[in-house]
């Protein structure tokens, strides 16, 4: 077990529009969780109506689930995880006994929890995750970039879902936020693998010119 401090420096919802920067005690972990010691959390869009709009479960909670680390403690159950691991978490936390999960359909859960959310997330320097939804990343991917799994798997799943990119192909993105310029860039390295011929129609030529970081991670992501 590594040392860690008993307080940690949290960003939390403390009420309806009321978002604090404070000290509070530093997770305690259950016999299958880990600490992640944070190195980088997103801002996702979903934070946003929790801090403005009472879109919080309970009060105070800690935000942040588009987060990566390093693994710093272990609970008591938790076998083949190292100390130092470093890590992506995956968000949902599905209960693994409703009909849903017994299927084998972890993501249509009915009992799940979700971290930064249903329960304390990352927008804090430690943040206690199951074992189970941790992620490994390689040295070559910064934990910036690694934080940026969680909403890349929304523009794989999309465009998936669309059908292949196939040569001769183009495609229309609608809308520039963060979900659309990564769905943006998850085209362009399909079409990348399949062909340079496909093409790709988009309003967001700003992106496009200054996307070389992303366009260095994403396909890391995918293979």
């Amino acid at each position: 077990m590594n040392k860690v401090p008993a307080k940690m420096k949290a960003l939390d919802v403390e009420a309806d529009k009321v978002f604090t920067y404070k000290e509070i005690p530093v997770p305690e972990l259950k016999a299958d969780e880990v600490l992640i010691k944070v190195r980088a959390c997103e801002i996702c869009g979903s934070d946003i109506p929790r801090v403005l709009h009472g879109g919080c479960h309970f009060y105070p909670v800690t935000l942040g689930h588009e987060f990566s680390g390093e693994v710093v403690n272990l609970g008591l159950n938790v076998r083949n995880v190292k100390l130092g691991a470093r890590v992506k978490v995956a968000p949902l936390i599905p209960c693994s006994h409703c009909e849903e999960c017994e299927q084998g359909l972890p993501a249509m859960c009915t009992h799940y929890s979700f971290i930064g959310s249903r329960q304390q997330g990352a927008m804090a320097e430690y943040v206690a995750v199951p074992a189970k939804n941790l992620i490994p990343i390689a040295d070559n991917v910064t934990f910036e970039q690694a934080a940026v799994i969680e909403p890349t798997t929304f523009a794989i799943h999309g465009v998936e879902r669309a059908g292949a990119i196939d040569v001769g192909k183009s495609a229309v993105v609608y809308g520039c936020g963060t979900i659309g310029m990564l769905t943006l860039e998850v085209l362009l390295v399909k079409a990348w693998k399949k062909s340079m011929q496909s093409t790709l129609t988009t309003t967001n030529f700003k992106w496009r010119k200054n996307s070389a970081r992303m366009k260095s991670s994403i396909p890391k992501m995918l293979t």
